[in-house]
């Protein structure tokens, strides 16, 4: 029951901020104030859509961070990364509706699988020739980890935050299950966010063999007090990525699983590096 109480709370406090889509045009308005040109873009394949935001369009001579947000949420949780000049000024940024959010057949719920390999025919059709570089935050994690296992030529460098991995980490949470049938009475983002993450407990089990497979760095960002997704897999990450080049963990005590903002200069910083 604590976990229910915790997945309506937070859910319904985020319908506020990231939970819900951001029409194009508004998004326009805002980065244009921020003086930072962006585009819209739709990416079909497999009978699906993923809609995704670009900043620095058609830029082929800069390496690509390419986001993946979390459950529920769309493209402009990223927006803070994606209006940020260092940034900018360095890396041609890219941040997705993921499959079944935003503007990506909202509320067509899938599998983590089953993201992972739509995400990864996109990410395979905007190689341009300079690094690539995926980062994940929370049930984004585990899609991030399958894209770069699956497009080791693709992906050249992974960022989890706080992403869900480790089967150890995922409790059996009947009650995501018996919330199916009245799911109508919620709103459509916590709808297709219940049924992802129950049928991500069954995804899950896949995680270590991805992990195993990824020979690209690796960098890992974890607080030690987020009850969404526990520390364990931040722990979990860092011990089954066997074949990474390199694998850095950051440990944070007393942060939450809001650590892409609330860790923003610490990411930021980890993110300028990149080659």
């Amino acid at each position: 029951m604590r976990h229910l109480l915790l997945f309506l709370t937070i859910g319904y406090l985020s319908c506020s901020s990231c939970t819900y889509r951001m029409h194009d045009n508004k998004a326009r308005i805002a980065f244009e104030r921020a003086n930072i040109p962006i585009t819209f873009k739709d990416f079909t394949t497999s009978g699906r859509t993923i809609h995704y935001a670009e900043v620095n369009t058609g830029r082929t001579n800069k390496p690509t961070l390419f986001f993946i947000h979390g459950s529920p949420a769309s493209w402009h949780c990223y927006d803070n990364y994606m209006q940020d000049t260092d940034l900018v000024k360095k890396f041609r940024i890219i941040s997705i509706d993921r499959p079944g959010f935003g503007f990506s057949n909202f509320g067509e719920a899938t599998t983590v699988t089953e993201q992972a390999a739509l995400v990864g025919t996109l990410v395979a059709s905007l190689q341009n020739g300079q690094p690539f570089y995926v980062i994940g935050h929370s049930l984004g994690g585990p899609v991030a980890v399958k894209v770069a296992a699956a497009h080791p030529t693709e992906v050249n460098g992974l960022v989890i935050l706080a992403g869900a991995v480790s089967p150890g980490g995922e409790h059996e949470e009947m009650w995501r299950r018996l919330l199916m049938p009245v799911s109508f009475a919620m709103p459509t983002a916590l709808q297709t966010c219940n049924r992802e993450i129950w049928w991500f407990k069954k995804d899950v089990q896949t995680i270590p063999a991805d992990l195993h497979a990824i020979k690209c760095p690796v960098f890992i960002f974890q607080g030690l007090s987020d009850n969404m997704v526990p520390p364990k897999n931040g722990y979990f990450a860092q011990q089954n990525l066997t074949s990474a080049s390199s694998v850095k963990l950051h440990v944070y005590e007393g942060v939450h699983h809001d650590i892409p903002w609330t860790r923003f200069e610490d990411i930021k910083g980890t993110l300028r590096e990149l080659k």
